[in-house]
């Protein structure tokens, strides 16, 4: 936007007196004017009235360009969806747009001069205390997530980006003898705090649940095992350890275990290390109480033992042990 000059009213009568002093003299006898005379007494008075008409929409102009300014300032500042406020160095809000004034639920001309900690519940000011300190002490931006109350008493969880700025040239009651402020953007975070706290809730209760099974499968007498694509056992129980004289987080593959194990089938031939079940199950089948004898490092006879091994899968359908 070009910027044009404004006059104020003394600057005008200025102006006029200029351009009469400028213009020729008219006799106090106008009869005794020349008929050229008159012409150009009628020429400059012609000329000096199209001046002020000029400066008039000079005027009309300037001001046009300002209310459009000031109505583009509205829309961008007041009518933000989030809000925005000027603090000084004495924590005395100097302006407020009208989303701030709405979260605060005060309006907006009420809420100059009132302190921003008052709308702080008291276990977070030391939060907004310590970053309004840094901000005027260093000058960097500071963020903050902190508890808001509205005047009505309505709790709300708040992010303050606050950044340094000059102070405003508004009206003198707003000044503050040229002290920086600080510009604050205020948004309203209560729906994500929330959502975070109940990601947090359910992994909390996941968590739970993985340790009743983790002890579930510890106590059981039985030997569980858990095998990732890769074939390698990731997990074990205690009765699995002690089988094959493994230690807690000791990792094994199925091709080790078929050296460390010897394994027969019912008919007492030697089952193949391709029908060992984890790798069947690896393979997407389902295998049922197979009967197998076996040796194994903890045990030096024979014994018989069922097995039951199963795909686990993804939500995509993949198998993933």
């Amino acid at each position: 936007m070009t910027s044009r000059p404004t006059h104020t009213a003394a600057d005008l009568r200025r102006l006029a007196e200029e351009i009469f002093q400028a213009a020729p003299k008219v006799p106090e006898d106008l009869t005794t004017l020349t008929p050229d005379a008159v012409r150009r007494t009628l020429h400059e008075l012609r000329v000096h009235q199209i001046e002020l008409e000029m400066q008039n929409e000079e005027l009309r102009t300037a001001q046009e360009e300002l209310d459009a300014a000031r109505a583009h300032y509205f829309d961008l500042y007041n009518l933000a969806p989030i809000g925005y406020v000027s603090v000084n160095e004495k924590g005395l809000i100097l302006e407020a747009n009208l989303t701030a004034a709405t979260l605060l639920g005060v309006a907006r001309g009420a809420l100059v001069r009132q302190r921003v900690s008052q709308f702080i519940l008291h276990d977070d000011q030391k939060i907004y205390y310590w970053h309004r300190k840094q901000l005027f002490a260093t000058g960097a931006p500071q963020t903050c997530e902190l508890r808001m109350v509205s005047q009505a008493g309505t709790p709300f969880w708040a992010r303050l980006d606050a950044t340094a700025a000059p102070a405003p040239s508004t009206s003198p009651e707003q000044a503050d003898d040229g002290a920086p402020v600080c510009r604050i953007v205020l948004s309203d975070i209560t729906v994500h705090q929330q959502d975070a706290e109940n990601v947090k809730a359910l992994l909390g209760t996941i968590q739970q649940e993985k340790n009743k099974l983790a002890a579930l499968i510890d106590a059981m007498v039985d030997e569980v095992w858990f095998a990732n694509p890769q074939g390698n056992f990731t997990l074990a129980n205690p009765s699995a350890l002690r089988e094959f004289c493994l230690d807690r987080g000791q990792t094994i593959g199925v091709e080790e275990m078929a050296q460390r194990v010897e394994v027969f089938r019912p008919d007492g031939s030697p089952r193949p290390v391709a029908e060992a079940p984890p790798l069947r199950a690896l393979l997407g089948e389902v295998v049922k109480n197979q009967e197998e004898f076996v040796r194994t490092p903890a045990r030096g006879e024979m014994r018989c033992r069922q097995v039951n091994s199963t795909p686990v899968k993804d939500e995509a359908g993949s198998i993933i042990g």
